[in-house]
């Protein structure tokens, strides 16, 4: 039998269990379903925010992308999750960043 699972932590009754998966589970905002991915993003900071792909700051011009998109700054990306933006990730579940010589930039949106 083939499973995604790795470990698995039953807390008994009265709490959810913790599951850890071979990937990740990765939301996939084109469709809005969840997917399993194989890869897993990097522990830490590298890895906060899932799989980024670079591009460049015409692709969602090209790519047809429909909604209400911007460039953030990634040191300032928490400021603007707080303020209700999300990041946008693409059809094959990696955000979108163009590296940048001091900052990469995050596709964000104001819709998930």
């Amino acid at each position: 039998m083939i499973t995604e699972v790795e470990k698995y932590h039953s807390f008994g009754a009265t709490g959810p269990a913790l599951v850890e998966l071979t990937g990740r589970l990765q939301w996939i905002s084109t469709r809005q379903v969840w997917e399993i991915c194989a890869e897993k993003p990097a522990s830490g900071p590298g890895g906060e925010y899932g799989l980024g792909k670079s591009v460049d700051f015409d692709f969602p011009r090209r790519a047809g992308l429909q909604g209400n998109f911007g460039w953030s700054r990634q040191d300032k990306l928490p400021l603007r999750l707080s303020q209700g933006r999300f990041i946008f990730y693409d059809g094959d579940g990696k955000y979108l960043r163009v590296t940048g010589p001091d900052v990469d930039q995050i596709l964000i949106s104001d819709s998930q």
